[in-house]
């Protein structure tokens, strides 16, 4: 075990035995030298602060293509010093990213000569291939009539959501999955048909404000519930009881005040202490068909990973954010789809013993690249063989060695993105001060839109718009945000869903919506070591597993646990046996 302090924050941290053996096993090998990745210099949180600091998920502009001149949606705002090619012309074979191929300089820095051939080099506008009429999407592949999504695949008819999955006409989603349709405002629903305003279910339909239910139909405000129908605040009634008890949700000012009851009834229900399903060894959140992953958080398939976030399919990998379907041996990693042996690199996908690539795609043995397409042995985009490339490597790790570079993933002054545009901002909030502080860039002026026109105030009942003028003045108006004054417009297909499904005109901006959606639901990526909430009796005698679990004081549980919860929140958090005791 070996004690260090972050050369950022000077917080103390632990590199493991176990660190140590992962990076001897992730450390390039030519021939029969072994070029050893160093500990970490910074802590978790600073780590993972970096390569945040190089993701921009959510701020979209329009420019024009760099190559063909027609406009296109973009991550890059129009001031952005970075050449931008639209998705066909980036895949096309009009230019050769090798043609800004550079020597390596012994007498730079290897970052500063990164930094050179970053600029120079054409970089894809956005990150969203093999979809269909999904022009704003990002990070997103195969989605089909999809409107504002991202880190989402596989779906149809899906507006405003974030990792959502093989779903169908949903709206308002987070990390929705297998099969959701017809869902809104769904957090972590799994398999799941009309359901609204609803968290952590899997199997439910027709219901409504449910919390850590599965396999629920035609229920109302339930928590903690299985295998229910007709269930009013987890009270079993009659079809007809049930029916009578139902408000018309179709009306904005009653669904705000059922939101309210809801978030009553949730503050005297037990919670689980973490999301963790058919898993082993592990320490987390969200973790699904997992083993030996530690502070991990919404992964799934997984075996032997550390400080991972948002990911699938994965195998031997440290200090990543997003990634997987498969991926295996990833170090310093963020983004990347179907990777081996990749380590301290930006969204490069399908590829092989790949170091320092920015941004690569279909690429084996490369080192310190920018937009490369299937290449192979490549250093800063100039073509070598592998007897030169592997001598010439070697002899960069050596120079980086000295300067205190190998090893570390980019620093977030070469990041391609403003601070202020990038989900480290969401992570870890800083000012632009702050920002400068770790050689961050900060995007000057207000991107937001703006609209000082006539606005159309939206009306309280969906069922105002069965009257086709007032769809149309619906349509083409302008509304602005009740909370961030934010203009933005209803689109035909949404207003359709709307009407299908019962749901009031929205009055908030997307963007507003989904940050008090994320303040509301989703914990930071850090644990809290808390004792069990249960005050009530031991499930000791109900659980053989709580033998092992609980010590007996009083009868009551004194099991201790890492959780997402920090302990000045309001929910009564649960351990897995407790929480297993009270579910109905």
């Amino acid at each position: 075990m070996e004690q260090k302090k972050c050369k950022q924050c000077e917080q103390s941290f632990e590199v493991s035995d176990g660190d140590q053996t992962f990076l001897e096993k992730i450390s390039p090998n030519f021939g029969d030298t072994s070029y050893k990745i160093p500990s970490p210099t910074l802590c978790r949180d600073c780590r993972s602060r970096r390569r945040l600091s190089w993701r921009n998920e959510r701020s979209l502009y329009k420019r024009n293509c760099d190559l063909c001149n027609k406009e296109v949606v973009t991550l890059y705002h129009k001031d952005s010093p970075f050449k931008v090619y639209c998705q066909e012309c980036f895949w096309s074979d009009k230019w050769d990213s090798r043609s800004y191929g550079q020597d390596f300089d012994p007498n730079k820095s290897f970052f500063e000569q990164f930094k050179e051939l970053q600029a120079k080099t054409p970089r894809i506008a956005l990150l969203n291939s093999r979809s269909e009429n999904s022009e704003y999407a990002n990070h997103a592949t195969r989605n089909k009539d999809c409107y504002l999504v991202f880190a989402s695949f596989d779906n149809e008819n899906v507006m405003f959501s974030w990792r959502t999955r093989d779903s169908k006409e949903v709206l308002e989603a987070y990390a929705c999955s297998k099969g959701c349709e017809l869902c809104y405002e769904g957090y972590r629903l799994e398999n799941c048909n009309k359901t609204n305003y609803s968290a952590n279910c899997q199997n439910c339909s027709d219901s409504n404000f449910l919390s850590d239910c599965a396999s629920c139909k035609n229920c109302y405000m339930c928590v903690n519930m299985r295998n229910k129908q007709y269930c009013f605040l987890n009270e079993q009634l009659t079809k007809e009881e049930y029916e009578n008890k139902i408000p018309d949700l179709g009306s904005r000012k009653i669904v705000d005040e059922e939101k309210k009851k809801f978030s009553e009834f949730l503050r005297n229900q037990p919670r689980p202490y973490a999301h963790i399903v058919n898993s082993e060894d592990c320490l987390g959140d969200d973790l699904i068909h997992c083993a030996k992953c530690n502070f991990c958080f919404d992964i799934e398939i997984a075996e032997d990973c550390k400080n991972f976030d948002n990911g699938e399919n994965l195998h031997d990998c440290q200090d990543v954010y997003g990634g997987g379907y498969p991926a295996e041996w990833m170090y310093e990693v963020h983004g990347v789809l179907d990777g081996h042996y990749v380590a301290f690199s930006h969204a490069s996908y399908y590829s092989t013993r790949v170091y320092y690539a920015d941004k690569c795609y279909n690429c084996q043995d490369i080192f310190g690249c920018v937009s490369l397409k299937k290449n192979q042995y490549c250093i800063l985009n100039k073509q070598y063989t592998k007897e030169e490339y592997e001598k010439k490597v070697a002899d960069i790790i050596a120079k980086m060695t000295e300067q205190g570079e190998w090893g570390e993933f980019f620093p977030t002054s070469l990041s391609p993105f403003a601070y202020n545009e990038t989900m480290a901002l969401e992570r870890f909030p800083l000012s632009k001060e702050e920002a400068s502080k770790i050689g961050a860039r900060w995007l000057e002026g207000d991107y937001t839109p703006k609209y000082d026109g006539e606005t159309y105030e939206p009306k309280d009942n969906i069922k105002d718009y069965e009257n086709e003028d007032e769809r149309g003045k619906l349509l083409s108006g302008i509304i602005k945000c009740s909370a961030s004054g934010m203009p933005y417009k209803i689109l035909p297909q949404e207003l359709a869903f709307y009407i299908k499904n019962n749901i009031p005109i929205p009055t908030k901006h997307y963007s507003q919506r989904y940050k008090e959606r994320m303040n509301e639901y989703s914990p930071k990526r850090k644990l809290y070591h808390r004792s069990c909430m249960n005050e009530g009796p031991s499930f000791a005698s109900t659980f053989a597993k709580a033998t092992v679990d609980k010590k007996a004081t009083d009868g009551r549980c004194t099991n201790e646990f890492e959780t997402t919860y920090a302990p000045d929140r309001p929910e009564k958090v649960y351990c897995e046996t407790c929480y297993q005791g009270i579910i109905k």
